[in-house]
């Protein structure tokens, strides 16, 4: 069996950092994130809003799920490398919806044979009680 290489991972400032140089690397602009993040908002608002929370000046902040949608949204998961850095983690690795969607059936149908087999037993022992 091969053993993998571990690439090395980047280095980021903050979380707005690894968000930041995510947005740029998906060559998306700050404006389209912005929208996409927010699309409630008027595209100026929503655009100085993501300014702000991503500059370290300012006191806006974005919630880890806001970096998470912009990491799912640009394909650019520099956030989850900065998190990983920050805990001492190593090895996140990206999971195809396919295979999860594989996993979570598989997972049910188990769950419905032992629901089954459980009633099953349940409603036996309740015939023979009576």
């Amino acid at each position: 069996m091969a053993v993998e290489i571990q690439a090395e991972m980047p280095f980021f400032e903050s979380a707005e950092d690894a968000t930041y140089t995510a947005i740029l690397a998906s060559r998306k602009t700050i404006k389209e994130v912005a929208v996409g993040l927010w699309p409630h908002l008027c595209m100026d608002s929503a655009y100085a809003r993501l300014k702000g929370a991503l500059s370290a000046e300012r006191p806006e902040k974005l919630a880890a799920d806001e970096h998470l949608f912009i990491a799912n949204f640009c394909g650019q998961w520099h956030f989850l490398h900065y998190v990983e850095n920050q805990c001492h983690h190593s090895g996140t690795r990206k999971v195809e919806p396919a295979d999860e969607l594989a996993t979570l059936q598989e997972a049910i149908l188990k769950g419905q044979r032992e629901l089954t087999q459980s009633l099953n037993r349940f409603n036996s022992l309740r015939a023979g009680a009576k």
